[in-house]
């Protein structure tokens, strides 16, 4: 986006390659990159009340989502019928894209294979549509939706206090577990169907003021990829994901996890190892 604009200002005359040059590619980039940040805070702060705070919960809720999650845990209570308005009304300012109910479940696909540290960046709702369709959800809470442009999730999610976007993430988180309460997580009865409700639920608790429930998914979905003979690649990303919880959480309570994994690992190579733990 940076290098379209700086395209879009050389071909207007408004810069030269030569200020480019002088000035330093990278000092350019930040300038540019802090005018868009700019104009998009701009942008979010002229929308009315209630479409900023449904941006800012969508944005804290993931970078794709189902209208139904956003609705039951929507700060203001408002009625299906008015969330899908307002997201609608989101996607005609150019903030939000619909989706097809299969490209929602490729995005969960996507984030159930990649390390738990950087799924914040490629967040999915972890909602299960074909449940939500059994349980009688009508089609408008079943409705996906994406952000069109990273960067305005980025800024919506900074525009929030920290005290907010730790109530919305617990209340996801709480809304997600009712939701997934019927798997049979251990037993793996839906196939890969609980990995996507296990990133969730566990991003969702790590930045909730109750972060260390966040630990126990963790465990979950090791344990899961432990016992099932085609997630060796979940497992061993997995392991990775422990190097940005090091810094929050005790290392005997992380190791007593990856003890866990290795009791239950009976189809893998190698046991779960992390280094320098006692750090």
């Amino acid at each position: 986006m940076c290098r379209d604009f700086a395209i879009t200002l050389k071909s207007a005359n408004l810069v030269t390659t030569e200020d480019i040059e002088k000035a330093g590619w990278k000092q350019f980039q930040d300038v540019v990159d802090e005018m868009l940040n700019g104009v998009m805070i701009a942008r979010i702060d002229s929308m009315l009340a209630h479409l900023e705070l449904t941006l800012k919960a969508a944005a804290t809720l993931g970078h794709t989502f189902c209208a139904w999650t956003l609705y039951k845990s929507h700060p203001n209570w408002v009625s299906l019928e008015n969330v899908v308005s307002y997201l609608d009304e989101l996607v005609r300012a150019g903030f939000l894209d619909k989706i097809s109910k299969e490209a929602f479940a490729t995005a969960q696909s996507v984030m159930s294979m990649t390390l738990f540290s950087k799924a914040g960046e490629i967040l999915c709702d972890g909602s299960d549509l074909n449940v939500l369709q059994r349980d009688g959800v009508q089609e408008e809470g079943l409705r996906c939706y994406t952000f069109r442009f990273p960067r305005c999730r980025k800024v919506a999610i900074s525009m929030m206090l920290h005290t907010q976007r730790q109530q919305l993430h617990e209340s996801y988180a709480k809304h997600l577990e009712k939701q997934s309460s019927f798997l049979d997580i251990r037993g793996f009865r839906g196939g890969m169907v609980a990995f996507p409700s296990l990133y969730s639920i566990a991003h969702h608790w790590l930045h909730s003021e109750q972060s260390i429930r966040c630990l126990g998914y963790l465990q979950e979905i090791g344990s899961n990829a432990s016992l099932n003979l085609h997630c060796h690649t979940v497992r061993s990303s997995f392991v990775k994901n422990f190097g940005v919880l090091k810094k929050k959480f005790p290392p005997n309570l992380l190791l007593s996890i990856v003890n866990t994994q290795n009791r239950l690992s009976t189809r893998t190579r190698k046991p779960l190892r992390l280094r320098r733990m006692s750090s």
